[in-house]
């Protein structure tokens, strides 16, 4: 057994061992497609003080950082392109998703033999490679909206000896040429649902994303796709991390302090610390504002404060040292999040599988079994 065979039989080991790899297929991927392949010789890092270009990668760093099933390199940061050692950046952009992860989500795809798949985010390629090992190049359809990144996915995958439909593209709009799609699946989370994905895939189909939560939290969504032109299902007791699709990034919008003013403030009866970094739980309570953007301010005391910015000019600061949130706008966007999260303890704390997912061509809204329900941004 060569070097590169060894690392790949540890990687389906550590994958069969997290319960993650059960399927036969999917197994004989893993154990053919070169991920060392799809691994940038140059990855990024988190430094104390942001992010930055590590060193070139040796041979050996380059195979232990391919084959552990739990990491994910970091391959752009803030979009930028032709990086070099030395770059400095806030936001990581793009990357080779954990193997744990990719496979978790090809796993529950649900996919047979001669079905055709649509994959937004192409990335690294990995996933793509995988997909094309599985079902065929002629089979796999990938999007990957940045120009560069899609540029090296695309001479991984032929030098991994894959040639799946490379496009480049927004993946929100999916790609109808290649329609219709027996599954579609995003590498990259969402705030709603493009409508395009269900027009373009086949009644009966299935379409898998993580749906992104205003606090950096995500619930993995599987929908079966209608003759009627809807789709619905639950989600899954997955746990997901995903950067967002491009085009459902926080706003950017301009610092808003100036409009406060003196605004009405009030006490908290939710510390935000009760789910900040509790991934479930906090995209519990970021349902009735997934419409707004979340950001987390510091003063000069390393003390917290919480800022919510909706579309529609509402916008609220949880101060933690005081303990109260000041708001502007039509909506108290901090009391919607204690209306919910009070719910939701109340209720039990269900778990994910009680929550699911509707679209239809006019609206779509997440709802619980007991009957609430959050429409979504759409």
């Amino acid at each position: 057994m060569t070097s590169i065979e060894a690392y790949r039989a540890r990687l389906v080991d550590q994958l069969v061992r997290a319960g993650v790899l059960t399927d036969p297929a999917w197994r004989a991927a893993v154990e053919t497609v070169p991920r060392e392949v799809f691994v940038p010789r140059l990855v990024w890092l988190l430094g104390d003080d942001g992010w930055y270009t590590a060193r070139e990668l040796d041979a050996d760093q380059r195979l232990e950082l391919a084959y552990d099933a739990r990491l994910t390199p970091v391959t752009q940061v803030d979009d930028l392109v032709d990086a070099r050692p030395g770059d400095r950046g806030r936001c990581p952009s793009s990357s080779a998703t954990m193997p744990e992860l990719v496979v978790t989500m090809l796993e529950e795809l649900e996919v047979s033999d001669g079905q055709r798949v649509l994959e937004i985010g192409t990335g690294s390629g990995y996933s793509a490679a995988l997909l094309a090992a599985r079902l065929g190049d002629d089979q796999v359809v990938t999007v990957e909206v940045d120009p560069a990144v899609a540029a090296a996915a695309g001479e991984a995958l032929t030098t991994a000896g894959y040639k799946p439909c490379l496009v480049t593209g927004d993946g929100a709009a999916g790609w109808p040429d290649g329609a219709p799609y027996d599954r579609v699946i995003a590498t990259c989370s969402v705030r709603w649902i493009p409508y395009a994905w269900v027009e373009q895939t086949r009644p009966g189909g299935l379409i898998l994303a993580p749906l992104a939560g205003p606090f950096g939290n995500q619930g993995l969504v599987r929908l079966d796709v209608r003759g009627d032109g809807t789709a619905a299902g639950r989600l899954l007791a997955r746990d997901v991390a995903f950067m967002r699709l491009r085009a459902h990034r926080p706003a950017g919008r301009p610092d808003q302090a100036e409009r406060f003013g003196d605004p009405p403030t009030r006490p908290i009866t939710l510390d935000p610390e009760e789910f900040i970094g509790d991934r479930f739980p906090a995209w519990v309570a970021g349902l009735p504002v997934i419409d707004a953007d979340a950001s987390v301010g510091r003063g000069e005391d390393e003390s917290a404060s919480y800022w919510l910015e909706a579309d529609d000019g509402s916008l609220a600061v949880v101060d933690m040292p005081q303990q109260q949130t000041a708001y502007v706008g039509p909506r108290d966007l901090w009391g919607l999040v204690e209306d919910t999260w009070r719910w939701w303890v109340e209720a039990g704390r269900p778990g994910p599988w009680t929550f699911g997912i509707t679209v239809t061509p006019e609206r779509q809204w997440i709802w619980h079994e007991s009957g609430r329900i959050w429409e979504l941004p759409a």
